[in-house]
């Protein structure tokens, strides 16, 4: 879909891929050959795994997270969207009334049928403001597994991050032993070839 709605090229490349197999068991060399292109075009990329979904995908960066961290809770921010599955589809779209106040905004589900009890294992914050993550950081980083971000907010309205923002969540990940993570699902490869 990056690339428009059935271009002629990426239709004839899927056929000419699909003669080839649609259902291989192990690894395929195309999936070396693509795992090798996307470590060297996105800078921070050292290794690549491949999901069906970006929802997959966010559950195993969280599980990674507290693994590699001992630690079990994850910053994200109002409005970013990270997927549909119960214990990450919430505050995507909180009306602006149930949102709490702005320096501990209230973690709501995004719909009916999901349980409470993922809810804490969430901290929230509105999208943009480095000050107010330094004093979570500075009250509780020793609990803080990962920030989980999308480096643009584009689910919810298109809004770039502030000069300095990203590189401070880097910064007070680095120093509290979190880890930083880069939802790029939405935003990947439609903003630059290496990512936002």
């Amino acid at each position: 879909m990056i690339l428009g709605h059935s271009h002629p090229a990426v239709l004839d490349a899927v056929e000419r891929a699909m003669r080839r197999g649609q259902l291989l068991a192990g690894q395929h060399t195309l999936e070396v050959e693509v795992a090798e292109a996307l470590v060297r075009l996105i800078p921070c990329a050292e290794l690549c795994r491949f999901g069906v979904s970006g929802s997959e995908l966010v559950q195993a960066a969280m599980r990674l997270t507290r693994a590699v961290t001992g630690r079990t809770l994850i910053l994200r921010f109002e409005g970013h969207y990270h997927g549909w599955f119960d214990n990450v589809l919430l505050n995507v779209a909180t009306p602006v009334e149930q949102s709490g106040p702005r320096e501990h905004p209230e973690l709501r589900l995004g719909s009916a049928g999901q349980t409470s009890s993922v809810l804490g294992d969430y901290l929230l914050l509105p999208w943009n403001d480095l000050a107010l993550v330094e004093q979570l950081f500075a009250e509780r980083g020793g609990e803080i597994a990962a920030v989980m971000t999308e480096p643009m907010m584009c689910n919810t309205g298109a809004i770039l991050p502030a000069p300095g923002f990203l590189k401070g969540l880097r910064g007070l990940c680095d120093q509290h032993g979190a880890l930083l993570y880069m939802d790029e699902i939405i935003s990947g490869f439609r903003l630059g070839l290496s990512g936002a």
